[in-house]
């Protein structure tokens, strides 16, 4: 669980991350966006991301509706 008010998740088979990339996600995030995923054409690169602690919240509590129901 992050310490923070904002998490950077990543893959761990992705040796060649960009510093200035996830510097850049980390800025968007503080600047108000819940969650950063970049963007390369048309596809999104769903295992780079940051995440405010607001959307972790919505993220899991939607996910423990999704497994259980409730």
């Amino acid at each position: 669980m992050a310490r923070g008010d904002l998490a950077l998740a990543v893959a761990c088979d992705m040796p060649f991350l960009n510093p200035a990339l996830l510097g850049f996600m980390l800025t968007l995030a503080q600047a108000g966006y819940d969650v950063v995923v970049p963007q390369v054409n048309d596809l999104l690169e769903r295992c780079t991301r940051s995440i405010g602690r607001p959307a972790v919240r919505r993220l899991s509590n939607a996910i423990c509706w999704r497994v259980t129901g409730a």
